[in-house]
């Protein structure tokens, strides 16, 4: 018996050795990943990371290694390093291709540009012909030379003007408003090639305005320097305010206080306000139609019919052909509030409450050029109003009255509120140029 039972358990212990061992099972991944694809139900590569790849499907499964369940990336298509002037990431060179350096041009936007000191490296750009252009005090950047005059240049398309076709200037003035109200800041918009010409004539480097066009003054109100007291009839260096030439804002009509081309104006400069003779902006252009109803209805129509600084022909407001002190126009609308343009229309006021007639007792009127002449407006229609304080000294500025025997009828001033809610007082229509 004792010699049985040892076989018996020596053949127990020859069939325990002879079964296999044990299979480990592989973890099953969840659909998700764990939340890494959450959301990518096709499990697409570009939904998975936009960032690194373009196309693939990605898929998850275990990672003995690290024992988890992980993201196969092994069928995503990487997205190739961007070309000049496509979105990038990064700095320095960033997703950009070799050569190139992914630059901010705005808030939240970066593109693939071209780095240069000089125009030696832009000899092509995208395809074209570019020229450096100082994108900071410290740095530049290649851009294409292709914009043609009138049409956009600058950051928006990466372009400057081609050989004859302008400077790249800002065209519009963009008003921010405030939340709180009124206006947080301005800006220089809509920048496009155009004829920038010289009313002096003697930059040779200045646009030669063709037949039926004159140079005349940009509605931006662009400052482009101010004369030199040493050397007049040229623009003063920056550098050197000692040199600028004053004048008198108030001596109103005098033409020889500063060169053909500039005018007399009151500046803000770093060390105060002063009148300095200013050379502005001009354009090869010609003169719109000025607005002769001032009413919501004659604005509107002004501004279909006659409009100013507005494409194609983007007309500007300017008096042409005055003898005398000519009248002062504008072209109101130019600008844009919040992105929007409001009515771009021509005025042209003939009156100024700081030039009187030769006798001094009433307001001389302005010159308004070949064609308009210096009129009332309908009814109702008006710009605005003269207050007889304009020309009676006996009247305070803030006067107001009960009725019309009260104001100088002989003028033409009568007893009238100016304005929604504010009080009656001496008040006459203020003139403006009127089509003959």
């Amino acid at each position: 018996m004792k010699k049985l039972s040892m076989i018996l358990v020596a053949v127990f212990i020859s069939a325990c050795g002879a079964e296999e061992p044990a299979q480990k099972v592989t973890p099953q991944c969840p659909a998700d990943c764990g939340g890494a694809l959450a959301g990518n139900p096709d499990f697409r590569c570009d939904l998975y990371n936009s960032g690194e790849y373009q196309s693939g499907i990605v898929s998850c499964g275990y990672d003995a290694p690290t024992n988890s369940c992980m993201v196969d990336i092994s069928q995503c298509v990487g997205i190739p390093p961007a070309a000049v002037f496509q979105p990038c990431s990064g700095t320095g060179q960033g997703t950009c291709e070799t050569g190139l350096e992914c630059a901010a041009v705005g808030p939240s936007q970066s593109v693939c540009m071209i780095p240069c000191t000089d125009d030696s490296v832009c000899t092509e750009v995208g395809g074209v012909a570019g020229a450096c252009v100082a994108t900071s005090q410290t740095s530049g950047h290649c851009f294409k030379k292709t914009a043609q005059l009138n049409t956009e240049c600058g950051m928006t398309n990466f372009s400057v003007c081609g050989e004859g076709q302008g400077q790249c200037s800002a065209t519009k003035i963009n008003l921010i408003s405030d939340p709180n109200g009124g206006w947080a800041d301005q800006e220089m918009v809509d920048m496009r090639c155009k004829p920038v010409c010289d009313p002096a004539g003697t930059n040779p480097e200045a646009f030669t305005c063709g037949a039926g066009a004159s140079c005349l003054q940009a509605p931006t109100g662009t400052i482009m320097g101010i004369e030199s007291q040493s050397n007049p009839g040229t623009g003063a260096d920056t550098s050197s305010p000692a040199d600028f030439r004053t004048c008198d804002k108030e001596a109103v009509g005098d033409t020889t206080q500063c060169s053909v081309g500039y005018e007399c104006v009151s500046l803000q400069l770093s060390d105060g306000t002063g009148d300095f003779c200013t050379l502005f902006e001009h354009w090869c252009g010609e003169s719109a139609v000025f607005c002769d109803a001032y009413d919501r209805v004659g604005m509107t129509n002004c501004a279909q019919q006659n409009p100013c600084n507005m494409a194609p022909e983007y007309n500007m407001c300017s008096i042409m052909g005055a003898t005398e002190t000519p009248a002062n126009a504008s072209c109101w609308g130019n600008l844009q509030v919040d992105g929007n343009d409001i009515f771009p229309i021509c005025i042209a006021s003939c009156e100024d409450e700081k030039i009187k007639n030769t006798a001094g007792d009433d307001l001389k009127l302005l010159d308004c050029g070949t064609g308009f002449s210096c009129k009332d407006t309908a009814p109702g229609k008006n710009l605005g109003f003269v207050h007889q304080s304009a020309i009676d000294t006996a009247f305070t500025a803030d006067a107001t009255c009960a009725a019309d025997t009260e104001c100088n009828t002989v003028k033409g001033f009568t007893c009238v509120s100016p304005g929604e809610d504010q009080p009656k007082s001496c008040n006459r229509p203020a003139k403006t140029c009127i089509a003959d």
